[in-house]
């Protein structure tokens, strides 16, 4: 894979108390998955690697040979025009895999940027494709994440073409709490989200200004309100609402929360085993 120089966008490595392995990725989700599935799942090592806030470790249309899975932090997925003009394809929360599309394609469709200080665990292409070949239960893993990115593009093609500029920041809002394990049918969330209002405008299509005047207007009616980067969707039914927001798309979405902040009404963690299955 051709990445970029990491002595200017790689921070040193991260300190870990232990060795990682894909058996800390999504991929060991599925309840499918065998015994002896989950054991060749711990036993491949995955490499972890610390990016800096900022920082590109994957450019499109460059030559992509490993499979990263985050860890920490938050990335996304983008494409960029020739005169500047980008649009991010997928946010990319803790737990989420970041480009599968590489199992297929030699070089990367899109690029793939840090938004905060991120860990992200990757393996070879050609060492996921020989597990896939070698162990049903984990090819089905891989079509499980394959399905679910499908899924959320049909629901994203839908909502770039066709819905109005609230619907769409009402869309990703639910889209994030439920993604990031809160009930689909709670009527409170709190979660950071370290998106700043020009990437989310990068995200629906729109620009930065319209961004924060929506943001002003859901705050005076009561939606949500933030402090810092931290986001409460007050009530998620009205939201739910104005986006007809279906989470059926996201049954497969279960993602692995890591550091990410997050609150139910009633202030506890969300209980993990409450959230549809898996991507």
């Amino acid at each position: 894979m051709s990445e970029v120089d990491s002595s200017k966008t790689l921070r040193p490595q991260m300190p870990s108390a232990k060795s990682a392995s894909l058996a800390d990725t999504i991929l060991e989700s599925p309840a499918i998955l065998t015994a002896d599935d989950r054991k060749t799942l711990g036993e491949v090592s995955a490499h972890r690697r610390a990016v800096s806030a900022g920082a590109e470790w994957m450019r499109q249309d460059e030559r992509a040979d490993h499979i990263y899975f985050m860890e920490e932090g938050w990335a996304c997925q983008f494409r960029t025009l020739r005169d500047g003009r980008r649009q991010i394809l997928r946010v990319l929360p803790p737990g989420d895999v970041c480009n599968l599309d590489s199992l297929q394609t030699k070089n990367a469709p899109f690029g793939i940027k840090a938004l905060t200080p991120v860990s992200t665990l990757s393996v070879a292409r050609q060492h996921l494709s020989a597990l896939c070949h070698g162990s049903p239960g984990i090819a089905y893993s891989v079509i499980e994440l394959a399905l679910c990115e499908n899924a959320m593009l049909n629901q994203w093609a839908t909502c770039l073409g066709r819905c109005s500029a609230p619907e769409r920041l009402a869309h990703l809002l639910c889209e994030l709490a439920v993604r990031l394990g809160h009930d689909a049918g709670c009527e409170y969330a709190s979660f950071d989200l370290p998106l700043t209002q020009e990437q989310m405008a990068d995200v629906l299509g729109l620009t930065a200004v319209h961004i924060n005047r929506m943001m002003q207007q859901f705050r005076r009616q009561g939606l949500l309100h933030t402090e810092g980067r931290t986001i409460t969707l007050e009530n998620m039914g009205a939201l739910k609402n104005m986006a007809e927001f279906d989470p059926a798309y996201l049954a497969r979405a279960k993602q692995q929360v890591g550091n990410t902040r997050i609150h139910n009404s009633n202030g506890l963690q969300p209980d993990p085993t409450s959230v549809p299955s898996v991507l």
